[in-house]
């Protein structure tokens, strides 16, 4: 698979589990996330449970588990690269997203 074509789907897959886990109403991840929500807001304040919503905090992650994932089946060169720009991919679309 060529590289420019793994960077797009790396971004679509971060950019598609963060939507999954922070935005959707799907009920499966809805009532996890709400769970999660509420024990990250009593056990570590407000701040915390409002970053798993924000595709530039929660996308990050998101993005550098996806990067990692590839690069345990495939060597990446500058793994760092590939890693930040799926993060800024991820909140750039979140930026425009309707929904």
């Amino acid at each position: 698979m060529s590289d420019p074509l793994l960077f797009v789907l790396i971004c679509l897959t971060a950019y598609r589990v963060w939507r999954l886990v922070a935005h959707d109403e799907f009920p499966p991840t809805m009532w996890v996330r709400r769970g999660v929500e509420r024990f990250a807001e009593r056990r570590f304040g407000p701040v915390w449970a409002a970053g798993m919503r924000c595709p530039w905090c929660s996308g990050s992650h998101i993005a550098f588990i996806t990067t990692a994932a590839v690069w345990h089946f495939r060597p990446l060169t500058l793994p760092f690269l590939w890693f930040a720009a799926p993060a800024t991919v991820v909140g750039v679309f979140a930026q425009y997203d309707p929904g």
